[in-house]
């Protein structure tokens, strides 16, 4: 969760320790945050009901990330996996509090910069992150090699592996340097 925004922030702070840059539907532009995300973030109420109500909140929400469902039962084995692990929750909640979402513009301005290859894959049926905002990105990183993936949602790496998979080991070859 969060991942591509993570790297690109990591990557606009320690540009020594990173080559290329693969983003597959990054958050840090605009992005609509679900009633159970907006009261998880209010303290004391926030963490009453991610303690009765958020593995039911974190499984529906999970169902988004998805375009078609032929997928998703895989996915949910190891989705719901990681809820068990002590301290998932905390952690989750305290991104939700935390880390801005809908504004690391200036990380991916930073990284647009210092002229690293950088992958973009995105589903363009996401209902997580709008696949307008890849526009944004490719502003902020004009040298971007960019992908949409039809009839695809917000994990496109999983959803349509057959697809991405050749895309990724095609630009990890090519940018050896």
């Amino acid at each position: 969760m969060h991942g591509g925004a993570i790297a690109v922030i990591f990557a606009a702070g320690h540009s020594e320790l990173v080559k290329k840059l693969v983003l597959i539907d990054p958050a840090g532009y605009p992005v609509h945050i679900p009633l159970p995300g907006r009261i998880a973030r209010t303290p004391a109420v926030g963490d009453y009901i991610m303690q009765v109500l958020g593995n039911r909140f974190m499984v529906k929400e999970a169902n988004d990330n998805f375009h078609r469902y032929d997928k998703l039962g895989e996915f949910m084995k190891g989705f719901k996996a990681q809820m068990v692990y002590r301290g998932y929750k905390r952690a989750l909640l305290s991104t939700l509090r935390n880390f801005n979402l809908s504004d690391q513009r200036i990380s991916y301005e930073i990284v647009g910069r210092q002229g690293r290859p950088v992958l973009l894959i995105w589903g363009r049926e996401d209902r997580i992150i709008p696949f307008a905002n890849s526009d944004m990105i490719r502003n902020a990183i004009p040298h971007t090699i960019f992908h949409a993936i039809e009839d695809c949602g917000h994990i496109a790496n999983f959803e349509k592996p057959e697809m991405v998979n050749p895309i990724l080991i095609d630009f990890l070859m090519r940018s050896r340097s």
